[in-house]
Formats: C-alpha cells, structure tokens, sequence
C-alpha cells in the first residue's frame, strides 16, 4: 500500500501536530520515532522540529520526497540536546529529486543509511539524490540551553549494515559541514557514487574526514564529469582490517581535497585509488600511499599535489607502496617554498612503474622510479628532479620492458639509473638525456648490447673513450673536446660502443653486439663478488659468462698462470663450477676466476665466507650471493641488499639467493617471470619489519632479516636463482 503525507503547515511548524498534515495514517507524536514502512511520498516538505519532537526519522521502504525535508534535533526549552532526530535509511530507498525551492533536505543530524535491522524481506538501504535535488547536510545537530552546538555527526554510508549513495545528474548537489564514513564497520559494505555532472562538497571537520573503508570494505565512483570536494583529509582504508577503493574516471571527473590523501597507508589497510580517462585528483596538501596502498594514473588522466595548504607538496610512495603509471600525468610542485617536502617522494622500498609524466622528484631510501611498457614501448618522462635525496640512502630510476625514461633538467647524482635487463629479458631499453652531459652525474648500470642512451641534449658529439679501470664513458666532439662523461657500473672493459645522430639534433650511444671477449655475469657482474656457503658445503657456485667459446679458469696466485685446480680450488672449465679442493673451514678464502675465449678475457675476485653455525652476513661493498643447498637446516641472513639498495651513492649491485632447485617440488632450473614469482610467494612468510621467511619443500627455512616481503617478491627474479 502507499501513503502519501502532505505536509501543509495550517497549523503552525509542528511536526508532532497532525493538523499540519494530510493524507496517511499515522502522524508523529511527541517523543516518538517516527517510521515509513511501505512505499511514501512526502509532498510539499516536511520540517522535522518542534518541542519535543521524534528521535529518528526511519525510512524501512522505498520513500520519494517530492519536496525540501528538513530534520533538526530541540533547538529551545528545558530538554534541549538531550533528543536528536537523525534521517535514517535502514532498507529500501529513499529518494530526493528536484525541489521547487533549492534545499531538497536539510539535516541538522547524522544520516544513516544501513543503520539497523530491516523490516522482513526489505532490500539494502539506498539513499538517492537525483534529478537536481539539493541536500545541505549540517551535522553540528544538538544545540544546548545556551544555543551553542555540542557534537558533531556524519553522513554513514554502511554503517551496522551495507548502504549505498547514489548522487546523479546536472544540477545535483550534496553538501555537508562534517565528515563521510564509507563502510564504518567491520564486515559492512559501503559504497558511494557521484556521477552525471553532479556535485559533493564535503565542509571542514577537524575530527572527522572522508573515509572511504572505516573498518569494513567501502568504494566511491567518480564519473561522468562529477565533481568531489573536501575541505579536510581523506583515507583510502582507515583502520585496521579496512578496504577502501576510488575510482575517478573520464574527462571532467575531478576529486579535489585540501588537505591530505592516504591510500592503504595506515597499519593494516588496504587502498586503491584510479584514476583513468582523463580524469583529474588533486590535492592542496599531500598524498600519501602506503604498504597497502595502489594508485594507478591512467592515460591523459593526473594526480596532482600543489602544497597550497602551507604543508608543502609531497606525493609520497612508501613502505612498499605501488604507484602505477598507464600514460599520465604526475606531478608535485609546491606554491610554497619548501624543499624538504616538495616533490614525488620515494622511500622504503615504495615503487612507480609504468610510463607517463613525472614532474618534481625525489627518491631515497631504496625507492624506485621504473620505466616500464611492457612490450608495447613508451615513455616515462621525469623533470623537475629536484636533487636533494638523502646521501646515504639514495634511490634507483630504473627502465624495462622496451620503455624510454626521459630525464629534464638536472638529475641527482645520488640516484642511479638501471637498466633492468637481469630481470626483463629479450627487451631493449633506452635513458634519453635532454639537458646538457655536463650536468648529468648519475651513475648507470645494467646497459647491455641493443640498449641506448640518447643524447638528446648533446651536439657535436663523434667519439668516445672508456677508462677500463673505472668504467668512464667520455664523449668528445670532432676536436677532441670532452662534452661529458657517464659513469657505468659494471665491467665494460671489453666492450665496444656506437654513436650516431638520434634524428632530433642530438646523438645515441649504443653498446655493440659485435663478438668481444667474455664478460662475467655471475656474482653481480662485478669485478668483486662473494659467495656465503653454509659449513661442509664443496660445491660453491657456477660461475658464468656472456659470449661465445667460453672457458673457465682460475688464476694461479703465486705464478698467475690460468689453471684450473689450486689448493684450495677446483674449476671445470667447461661449465665453470667452482667447488672447493679440500674440506672447508669457517672462514674467508679468496680466489679469482677467468673467463675466457678467442676475442680476450676476463677475472673476477671472489671472495668466499663459510658461514658460522648458519649465520650468514653479507658485506656492503660487494654483491653477495647465499648459497643453499639441499639437506640445510635453518639459516638466518643479515645484510641482504633486495635489487633496488644503493651504497654510498653507486649502484650496489644487488645481493643473490641461490637454491638448488630440488628444494622445491616441480621447481625448473633457471626459472624466471611470474612462474618464479608465484614460486616464492608460496613459500614466503612475511614477519612485518623483522623480515620475511623462506620455507623450502624439503623443511629447509631461510629467515632475511629486515627484508619485506613485498620487496623480496617485486625483485624475484633479481634476487631469487634456482639452479
């Protein structure tokens, strides 16, 4: 049955008066709740108010409100702020369209949507605002004897039950003095979306924010040109256990805070926000993505942080955060002067991948900044590089999957650029360099055969020279004058190296494929390496080499002559496995290895530590491969350094864990992508700050100390060798 309550107001403003009303069968009564348990349509407007009015206002069914509905709690008399009237939706829905006057709800309490338990066989609550419907949601709802405000209340989206909010269409606003919780408890669903040019303006709270998961799984769709605003802050996931996700998507979509974003960075939260199709985020303040939190800017779309708040402009990826770029724009500029808060901010092990438009950086703390496109190519553009990363702690900007990382203006020579080709085989990356050479310090590692340094900001460029004791690359024009110098990090003494005019005014630096002596990629690739092997262990490693025709050796330390058995070492110098000659002690022994062929060689000192009752310490000044075989027990590593840590402001190439691969059941030899990956995740455990557990097949356990999980896992193929 439907009942349709007129509100006429002939006799005055009471609520609780029922010759203000018409139609119906019941009217409120002093005190009392007030409910709507089948389908209603309040006519005309409907204001809540009056001595002694009701508690709740309680939608159970579907409710339309043709006309402004106001709910207030006492204003006047001895039993002022002892009664709140809040707008309640327990199931059903309740829906405000256009009104002919611009207010179509006007609330001085909390509205909940999914607040209690419904009526026999009702659907979820839903709260609509459609069709130009205007709702002005003032939550300071009790006033005291004084007529001063006491409290403050909220929109619920979700609250003892799942909700959702729907506002829609051109001319739709929704706004409120106080704060949204989206799923605010645990096990509650929450959803909110604004969408079809309509508006949300959430007012200043310094209590209460935007929550979007406030203990139980809460989302918010932005779209259809719709317009968000917050005078406060705004957590993608909150609390503890809580999910929240964001999505603004298309052209004209537009989410914009004042004060700061934090998606997925608090203890035990999860958060995602998306940003796609042309759709802008933005926020006067910072925005902030932690362990558990994703941001993917989409193409044509950005995430914009300008400090106009006067707390500088900082878009932070930390503790493992992700930030994925699909072709947009990223940029941190602050209006203020401050330099230790301004800019793209990676640390602790936080990541951007993918390519777009960076403007302002700074990467310390092991953060990284990947160019990466997949197969398809692309460009991940980065200017504004501010060069104040922390000396000790330096980032890596690092470049896979055929992408292109373009650095502006002058770049930090604390961060270094890799050329990620130990993990992303078969493609072929380029760094495009457009300020002048001079100005560029950063050290490069990892550049093989096929990929490219673009000297984009360089004229006159015909030669180059490499120092083979330090791995200098100079280039010269056609006077011999030095224009600028890259310091790779590897061993480049035998390589060759082509430049020719990039089509663009500048010229590319390629390294050649041609047939050259061997190069050792094994132990890091380093001139300098160790291996840790557990007590009792012969076999030590497989040393191996790029090139053709290779043989190994070792270099006799009192004659140097190559041999291939001293009296300690013994080499094959076929496959290059090298095992000890006689029974090992806890200590730290030394040899140099050869590789070699027709074209040249090269040697590599290694340096090889017997662990001391399974402690295994890795050294800071040279890569460290840990060696397992089967039948260990137990061992605890310190020291290891995941593929993005950097020493002293020079790439450290990173640290190796190398297990035998009947370690772990259907387990392939030189496993490598995601195969490797779903491998290692299956057989780690994570124990928060003080590191991550791997739990071979055979009973064996590894712990790392300090290292997460995540960052184990981001790096698998780096980090983690099966032989």
């Amino acid at each position: 049955m439907a009942f349709v309550y007129t509100w006429t107001g002939s006799n005055g403003t009471d609520w609780n008066d029922f010759m203000n009303w018409s139609g119906g069968p019941d009217f409120p009564t002093p005190g009392n709740d007030f409910f709507t348990d089948t389908t209603a349509t309040f006519v005309n407007g409907a204001p809540v108010s009056g001595f002694g009015s009701a508690n709740f206002f309680v939608v159970y069914a579907s409710t339309t409100f043709t006309g402004p509905f106001t709910a207030t709690g006492q204003s006047a008399g001895p039993l002022s702020g002892l009664f709140l009237t809040s707008f309640t939706v327990n199931s059903g829905t309740a829906t405000f369209s256009a009104a002919t006057i611009p207010t179509s709800l006007l609330t001085h309490a909390d509205v909940l949507v999914g607040y209690d338990d419904p009526l026999p066989g009702a659907g979820t609550a839903e709260l609509d605002f459609v069709a130009g419907a205007h709702a002005v949601l003032d939550t300071d709802n009790v006033i005291d004897a004084s007529g001063n405000r006491v409290g403050e209340n909220s929109l619920y989206v979700g609250d003892q039950r799942d909700g959702i909010v729907n506002i829609l269409g051109t001319g739709t606003t929704v706004t409120t003095d106080s704060g949204i919780a989206i799923a605010a408890q645990t096990g509650v669903n929450g959803t909110m979306h604004v969408g079809s040019a309509a508006s949300l303006h959430i007012g200043f709270s310094t209590g209460f924010g935007y929550y979007i998961g406030y203990g139980g799984t809460g989302s918010l769709l932005i779209d259809g040109g719709a317009t968000v605003a917050g005078d406060g802050f705004a957590d993608i996931g909150a609390t503890d256990g809580s999910i929240g996700s964001v999505v603004v998507d298309g052209a004209g979509s537009d989410w914009h805070q004042a004060q700061t974003i934090a998606v997925g960075f608090f203890p035990g939260t999860h958060g995602s926000l998306t940003i796609t199709n042309g759709a802008t985020v933005e926020t006067d303040a910072s925005i902030k993505i932690g362990a558990g939190g994703t941001v993917t800017v989409g193409s044509g779309s950005s995430l914009i942080s300008t400090g106009t708040s006067g707390i500088g402009a900082r878009i932070l990826v930390d503790q493992d955060g992700h930030l994925v770029m699909q072709g947009g724009t990223l940029t941190a500029t602050a209006t203020i002067a401050d330099t230790t808060l301004e800019g793209i901010q990676v640390a602790v092990g936080g990541m951007i991948t993918g390519t777009g438009h960076l403007t302002g950086l700074y990467v310390q703390n092991d953060g990284v900044i990947d160019a990466n496109a997949g197969s398809a190519g692309g460009t991940l553009l980065v200017d504004g590089v501010n060069g104040i990363s922390d000396p000790g702690s330096p980032g890596i900007l690092s470049i896979s999957g055929d992408a292109t990382l373009e650095l502006e203006g002058s770049v930090a020579s604390n961060e270094t650029v890799v050329f990620n080709n130990t993990s992303d085989p078969g493609h072929h990356e380029t760094l495009r360099i457009d300020g002048p050479l001079s100005s560029f310090s950063a050290p490069i590692q990892g550049l093989v055969a096929g990929d490219a340094i673009d000297l984009a900001g360089v004229s006159g460029a015909t030669t180059w020279s490499l120092d083979s004791a330090t791995d200098l690359l100079t280039v010269k024009d056609a006077s011999g004058t030095q224009l600028g110098a890259l310091q790779l990090i590897g061993n480049y003494a035998s390589t060759s190296f082509g430049l020719a005019a990039d089509g663009n005014g500048g010229f590319t630096l390629t390294e050649s494929s041609a047939a050259k002596a061997p190069s050792i990629t094994s132990g890091g690739g380093e001139r300098n390496a160790e291996y840790v092997i557990n007590p009792g262990q012969q076999v030590i490693t497989t040393i191996q080499a790029s090139g053709t025709d290779v043989h190994y050796f070792i270099q006799d330390p009192r004659t140097g002559k190559l041999v291939t058995s001293t009296s300690q070492f013994i080499i094959d110098t076929n496959t290059g496995q090298l095992s000890f000659g006689a029974k090992s002690h806890d200590d730290a022994y030394h040899v140099t290895v050869v590789a070699k062929n027709g074209a040249g060689q090269t040697s590599q000192d290694l340096t090889v530590s017997v662990a001391d009752e399974h402690i295994m310490v890795g050294r800071s000044d040279v890569p460290d491969t840990f060696v397992f075989h089967a039948g260990f027990t137990n061992d605890a590593v310190f020291d290891f350094n995941v593929a993005s840590t950097l020493f002293c402001g020079r790439a450290q190439v990173h640290d190796v864990l190398q297990f035998d691969h009947t370690m772990f059941n259907g387990a392939v030899a030189g496993e490598s992508g995601s195969a490797l990956t779903d491998l290692l995740q299956n057989h780690t455990q994570s124990y928060g700050w003080l590191g991550t557990m791997i739990n071979t097949d055979g009973g064996g356990h590894v712990f790392l100390a300090e290292v997460s999980k995540q960052a184990l896992l981001s790096n698998a193929t780096s980090d983690f060798h099966l032989v």
